[in-house]
């Protein structure tokens, strides 16, 4: 096995233990040497980095330790290149690497990262011919980068979107991922809304259920699936009724991945006794749907659960008493608790992620 680095996204817990399952439910051989809030270091037998990385959606680049020989390995004569270093020493590795491009017979352009920060960003990095990243002493080629421009181009080019009602496509794939679903693997989402979810699942080859109870989400849904083109007819079946009688609908099913409802939206924060109230609402409402799960699910459930802050503090859900006796919290990592916070300390409401698996 090789050894490879990657770079972690905004949230690395949630970055890691995507990887980690990801890994786990392909029984790719894998083990962890080394991580950071910054950075993974897996030993990894051979796979497709390039189609791992567009699965992920925590993972910014991944790069492949290498004994250096020849740092470009490309046919161009005239390149664009750029160096992450993890190490003090950038000014010496800077020159390092100018000089050996040099000796390679290469017409080398260096592209710098921003201003205080050290490295280029996924954006400029898939417009270069070269990226090294550096770690105590050991060089590392990236081999695959998070191209941002294809989801923004998802989210404009589907028929229906709206930025304030949609869960971004980076969490959908994360969630995703989570659950251990993949190539082949049936998934359903019980508060699909317009259905990203459901759209990146498809895209890793999944086939899809969906339930909304609202009418006009479900339509939007199918359109944005539709418009996925006739690849995916067939994969995908979308319900317009309330997900407390999903059985009735759904039979059994692989993972059940979800952002719920999570109350209406807040444009300040809610008095202790507002949240409280709005708290039992939806664990009533959780609890109807795990009823259901606790029926089809043959696996994992992936659920986000809401933390309302008010100014006395925070309101909690009592999520643990409504979880299925079949089902028990799933952890990853030994050194990473689930839930796994998902918000900025801003955030009117906190959002935990929480992995669940059934009992075997």
């Amino acid at each position: 096995m090789k050894k490879y680095f990657f770079v972690l996204g905004r949230d690395p817990e949630l970055s890691l233990l995507e990887i980690i399952s990801y890994l786990k439910a392909r029984f790719i051989e894998h083990s962890l040497i080394e991580y950071t809030k910054e950075f993974a270091i897996f030993s990894i037998e051979d796979i497709d980095f390039a189609k791992m990385i567009r699965d992920l959606g925590g993972t910014l680049k991944i790069a492949e330790f290498f004994e250096e020989k020849q740092l470009y390995i490309g046919k161009e004569n005239k390149i664009r290149y750029a160096i992450t270093s993890y190490d003090d020493n950038i000014d010496e590795i800077k020159d390092y690497v100018k000089e050996k491009l040099k000796l390679e017979g290469l017409k080398a352009i260096y592209v710098k990262p921003k201003q205080d920060e050290i490295q280029i960003m996924p954006s400029k990095s898939v417009n270069v011919d070269l990226e090294l990243i550096v770690y105590k002493s050991k060089m590392a080629r990236v081999i695959a980068v998070y191209n941002p421009g294809e989801y923004k181009q998802r989210d404009e080019k589907r028929p229906n979107f709206d930025p304030l009602k949609v869960i971004s496509i980076r969490l959908a794939k994360i969630l995703i991922n989570l659950s251990g679903a993949k190539d082949k693997s049936s998934l359903l989402d019980p508060f699909c809304g317009i259905g990203t979810i459901l759209q990146e699942a498809l895209l890793m080859d999944m086939s899809v259920y969906g339930i909304d109870n609202d009418e006009k989400s479900v339509m939007q849904c199918k359109e944005n699936l539709k418009w996925l083109g006739d690849k995916y007819k067939g994969k995908w079946q979308i319900f317009s009724v309330d997900s407390r009688n999903a059985s009735k609908f759904v039979k059994k099913i692989d993972v059940a991945v979800t952002e719920p409802y999570l109350g209406p939206y807040l444009k300040k924060l809610l008095s202790f006794n507002e949240a409280k109230m709005l708290a039992i609402e939806l664990e009533n409402l959780y609890a109807g749907v795990f009823k259901e799960l606790d029926k089809i699910v043959k696996d994992k459930i992936v659920f986000v659960v809401p933390r309302f802050r008010i100014h006395e503090g925070e309101v909690s859900i009592n999520f643990l008493k409504i979880i299925p006796s079949n089902f028990r919290i799933c952890k990853l990592h030994e050194k990473i608790d689930v839930p796994i916070a998902y918000f900025d300390q801003k955030d009117r409401i906190q959002r935990f992620i929480y992995i669940l698996e059934r009992f075997k």
